[in-house]
């Protein structure tokens, strides 16, 4: 999810890692839509982009129902982590953020049934060192 202002123009994007694309499907502030569905709406507001990291069950439930749906979110935190170093490593400061509704995040991301939000990942520049 992008806000107006940067390079990038705004809207929702999804990312393809099969075919290492990023295609966007809806143009367009996606701010007002993520502050309605965040806990803590603020994030929507300060960070100019927000990463949502989401669990496909399709495929993995069907042969260990249980245990798949645990490990999606031991996977998600390790993702998360990574994000969080990426992130860093860049310059930029953010925040996991799991305080959500699901359903409504889910229809921001037009995601269909077997697929869920798992973790928002708002994120944007830190201030040079002594203006922030």
């Amino acid at each position: 999810m992008v806000r107006p202002g940067g390079v990038v123009p705004a809207g929702v994007y999804r990312y393809d890692a099969a075919g290492h694309d990023l295609s966007g499907f809806r143009s367009g502030d996606p701010g007002p839509a993520l502050r309605s569905v965040l806990a803590q709406p603020e994030f929507a507001e300060v960070a100019p982009m927000a990463v949502v990291l989401v669990a496909r069950l399709a495929v993995g439930v069907a042969k260990y129902p249980a245990r798949h749906y645990r490990t999606v979110h031991v996977d998600a935190g390790i993702a998360t982590q990574n994000v969080y170093l990426v992130a860093t490593a860049l310059g930029l400061g953010g925040c996991a953020v799991t305080g959500f509704d699901d359903a409504g995040l889910a229809a921001v991301l037009d995601l269909d049934e077997a697929s869920f939000p798992v973790v928002v990942f708002p994120f944007g520049r830190l201030p040079a060192p002594g203006q922030g």
